[in-house]
């Protein structure tokens, strides 16, 4: 079970439950696919209001946020703000600590691993 804070808010996550897993694979492939659509929309001059777009993705981050780690989530870390960087930084700070914990848990079980190796 991975803790970590951003933004002054706890999580309490464990990545290593398969429905936790797949709740983050599915959201983090959406919030992936709207950023390239948004991408392309600016690149080819189809947005023609920033302020919708912010709005719409923040959306879709504060819906992946409040699936995956629990209602109001997003809202503790937002509030009633939609800001896409703000969003954007928070997006990859979680991201990164999801797989920081990732990693030291995988770190384990090989530790785990190669000492039950040593036992036999």
């Amino acid at each position: 079970m991975a803790k970590f804070t951003v933004k002054n808010v706890e999580f309490d996550f464990d990545i290593f439950d398969a429905d936790n897993a797949e709740l983050y694979e599915i959201g983090t492939e959406k919030l992936r696919k709207k950023a390239e659509k948004t991408l392309t929309d600016i690149k080819t001059g189809k947005i023609t209001k920033p302020s919708k777009l912010f709005r719409d993705f923040g959306n879709i981050a504060f819906q992946f946020i409040d699936s995956v780690f629990g209602e109001g989530k997003s809202h503790e870390l937002f509030g009633d703000k939609v800001h896409l960087i703000d969003i954007a930084n928070t997006l990859n700070q979680i991201d990164s600590e999801v797989h920081k914990a990732i990693n030291s848990d995988v770190q384990q079980i090989e530790i785990l691993k190669n000492a039950n190796k040593s036992n036999d």
